[in-house]
């Protein structure tokens, strides 16, 4: 069956991950996942934030990624019951279950490479299963960004970019970050990405259904393999 006709059929899962290196691995501090359809309809919102990163700060936390400040944003989001505290395995374990449960049959994250290999990392660093390797087989990994780059970062946004000075430090040429895609497309200029899952794959998502509303072919490139 064509990859098309997968996502007309069942149920995918829109991700985000908020890391640090530690030891040279790339580890997931904060995941959050929203299950979707295929046009990006709602049906759930999951956030966790692992435990044996997050209660060994500063130590866990040696990279210049992640400040105090952000810190205590997240000891106030868990006071607030606005996300749950939980060990690796056990998140791994949740995710494990809506894939099961829902019948998932797509994946889907802003740069899911990066994501694909922090959750790679993560679970080899804490001994755990992870269901996006064991049932990569019966998976589509979209990537989210490769396809907002062929659906909506078009000449218009190329010259909004132009104009804002939304332009990459190396190359100057304009930005494609979920940040930027998200402005040009409700057009706010002054939003700024708060870089924690949840929150992510809120705009993630207003992203996903636009690239959806083109109704334009998928490029080859924005599949990946795990």
């Amino acid at each position: 069956m064509e990859k098309t006709n997968l996502f007309k059929k069942k149920y995918g899962i829109l991700l985000d991950t908020e890391t640090i290196m530690h030891e040279g691995k790339t580890l997931v501090y904060d995941i959050a996942w929203m299950i979707i359809d295929n046009q990006g309809n709602i049906l759930s919102r999951h956030n966790y934030i692992v435990d044996e990163v997050f209660n060994n700060f500063p130590a866990m936390f040696d990279s210049h990624f992640v400040t105090y400040d952000k810190y205590r944003t997240y000891e106030t989001m868990l006071q607030d019951r606005q996300v749950k505290l939980w060990n690796a395995y056990n998140i791994f374990r949740r995710l494990a279950r809506t894939i099961a449960d829902y019948n998932i049959s797509f994946i889907t994250a802003y740069n899911l490479g990066f994501d694909l290999r922090a959750l790679k990392e993560t679970a080899q660093y804490f001994d755990a299963v992870n269901p996006l390797e064991t049932r990569a087989d019966n998976l589509i990994f979209l990537d989210l960004w490769k396809l907002s780059k062929s659906h909506i970062a078009t000449r218009p946004y190329q010259k909004h970019c132009q104009v804002h000075g939304w332009l990459t430090e190396k190359r100057k040429q304009p930005k494609t970050t979920a940040e930027t895609v998200y402005r040009w497309i409700v057009k706010d200029d002054n939003f700024i990405e708060s870089h924690t899952a949840l929150a992510d794959c809120e705009i993630e998502v207003v992203i996903y259904r636009k690239c959806k509303q083109k109704k334009k072919r998928i490029p080859e490139n924005a599949y990946l393999t795990y």
